[in-house]
């Protein structure tokens, strides 16, 4: 994000997600980041986490259930099937502690 785009000061305190943004595929470590929060999520992390993509998930995500309970209990939100606008993606830079 450039210092131009910013809307507000950066505050630390409500960067809340580790995100993932770019294209969901395996040659970007997509499968990788999904085993992570899998994982984190099983084992009772407070962590939150955000995917931004143009890739359409509905395949991934009609198929895991675990994923289902993320994004039903808030743990998980996900922008995805759609050119991103620049406003969309800066926005999960701005809120995302770990992109």
């Amino acid at each position: 994000m450039f210092d131009d785009e910013l809307k507000e000061s950066l505050d630390i305190d409500k960067k809340e997600y580790f995100s993932y943004i770019g294209h969901a595929v395996v040659g970007h470590a997509f499968d990788v980041y999904l085993d992570f929060i899998k994982y984190a999520y099983k084992k009772g992390s407070k962590l939150k986490f955000m995917i931004a993509t143009k890739t359409n998930l509905n395949k991934i995500l009609s198929r895991d259930k675990i994923l289902q309970e993320m994004i039903s209990k808030d743990v998980l939100k996900v922008t995805h099937g759609r050119p991103l606008k620049n406003t969309e993606i800066n926005d999960v830079y701005f809120r995302s502690f770990c992109v």
